[in-house]
């Protein structure tokens, strides 16, 4: 679909909204851009605008936003806002930066959603198509915007696209060739209402404008995802890591059994994968299908499953001390990715460092888990407390002012544990700019701490 719109206006200049400003800019289109922070938060993204003559508006949302023909939302702001009810019953469509980067692209989109583990899934598939001599760029929710993707990669066959429920909210026309579903549990409740059935119809809109001749690759493992997908008119491919024979993919031992729509099966060797945990084998599996979809060989598929190191703050292994290990998974911003940390780091004793801004979940769940192997939990953000209520007639707790606090606390721990892990369960916007900034400064203060 090419847009119909020739004047827009950008509400939020954070990574995708000046992407898409810019984008557009470069189309040929009239931008404006709004902005509610001060613009002392967004110097580089001033001077682009500036740069190429893009008006723009900071510490504010002015009535000016309707002033378009189409409005491009940042992920983080509600759609819910005043400024936006007004432009739905002015009959101003609402899209987000990832419908307008489908758009002006004519390749095969490959989109990949889930609560947890979209974000290897993505980058996997990415590498693979790589390593197969295909020509891809890896975008979206994964940190690399669409639209600047497009401006800066040029003629792709494949856009492998992370697209988050955020994103998803504000699509139209967004069309999939194949997409990939790896779970749904709750999270971001506080932008729904609380309302985990609004999370799950969400992360659903993915197979809205989906075709009899698309591909859905998702995980039978779990309900909530099998739910979203009964009724969806599409091939359809499924993997496990507990049903044998029926999926498309499964696991079995070390191998991976790949199958497809004409019988034909892969056995696929992971036993010397790097990446490590029941979790992986899962985002192996759907990343696998994919491939067989793009007509990869086995070869390629098992060399680029088995090369493939991940991706940062991801159950990451930064260094030792004193026999500690010392592991950065800050990408665990909910509780079932903090879950799935300490069932792949079973058998250890582990100091773990938790907390940040809540997202409202329940931690009550994690209790039985922490209780088999955390030997001391550390408490960090404006969440410790609501934890430590949790914990605390059960597991050592210890507060600490800040990150590098608790890395010091952490490294004191040496004759009682075996693995000090950042897994927060929890988002990092109390402190952080996001999860990776968080990792990012794990990671300094414990290089820091091992090299004095």
């Amino acid at each position: 679909m090419k847009p119909k719109y020739k004047k827009y206006s950008v509400l939020g200049s954070a990574r995708s909204g000046m992407a898409a400003a810019l984008f557009l800019k470069h189309k040929g289109m009239d931008v404006f851009v709004s902005e509610l922070q001060e613009a002392d938060h967004f110097i580089e993204s001033k001077k682009q605008y500036d740069e190429y003559d893009i008006e723009y508006e900071y510490g504010k949302n002015s009535n000016r936003v309707l002033d378009s023909d189409c409005i491009v939302v940042s992920p983080g702001i509600s759609l819910s806002i005043p400024l936006l009810e007004t432009a739905r019953e002015n009959g101003i469509p609402i899209v987000s930066e990832i419908e307008v980067g489908s758009w002006f692209y004519d390749g095969t989109i490959i989109a990949i959603t889930g609560t947890n583990g979209k974000s290897t899934t993505t980058a996997l598939i990415g590498y693979l198509l790589e390593q197969a001599g295909y020509n891809c760029m890896v975008a979206g929710n994964i940190g690399y915007p669409f639209t600047r993707a497009l401006y800066e990669s040029g003629p792709c066959e494949y856009a492998v696209l992370e697209v988050s429920s955020y994103q998803l909210d504000s699509i139209k026309t967004f069309h999939p060739n194949v997409a990939v579903i790896t779970n749904i549990m709750p999270d971001h409740l506080s932008r729904y209402n609380n309302n985990f059935q609004e999370y799950v119809s969400s992360k659903a809109r993915i197979l809205a404008n989906m075709a009899a001749d698309d591909h859905l690759v998702y995980n039978a493992d779990d309900t909530n995802v099998v739910t979203v997908v009964e009724e969806a008119e599409t091939n359809k491919h499924c993997y496990s890591s507990t049903v044998r024979g029926e999926c498309t993919a499964y696991k079995v031992d070390n191998m991976l059994i790949i199958g497809d729509s004409s019988g034909s099966i892969l056995e696929i060797d992971v036993s010397n994968m790097i990446l490590v945990g029941e979790h992986n084998y899962q985002n192996v599996m759907a990343a696998s299908i994919v491939a067989r979809i793009c007509n990869m060989s086995k070869e390629v598929i098992e060399a680029g499953v088995t090369s493939f190191k991940g991706l940062p703050h991801r159950l990451e292994y930064i260094g030792e001390t004193s026999s500690l290990r010392w592991i950065n998974d800050s990408k665990a911003t909910n509780v079932a990715s903090l879950a799935t940390a300490l069932t792949t780091l079973s058998g250890s004793k582990i100091c773990l460092i938790m907390g940040g801004q809540s997202k409202g979940e329940d931690y009550r769940g994690l209790l039985d888990l922490m209780l088999q192997q955390v030997v001391h939990v550390i408490l960090i953000g404006t969440a410790a407390s609501e934890i430590y209520e949790v914990i605390r007639d059960s597991i050592l707790s210890t507060f600490a002012v800040d990150l590098e606090h608790a890395v010091n606390i952490a490294g004191s721990q040496a004759d009682s544990v075996d693995v000090i892990l950042l897994s927060p369960g929890c988002a990092s916007f109390d402190q952080f700019k996001d999860y990776e900034e968080r990792g990012d400064k794990f990671r300094y203060l414990v290089d820091r701490y091992i090299n004095e």
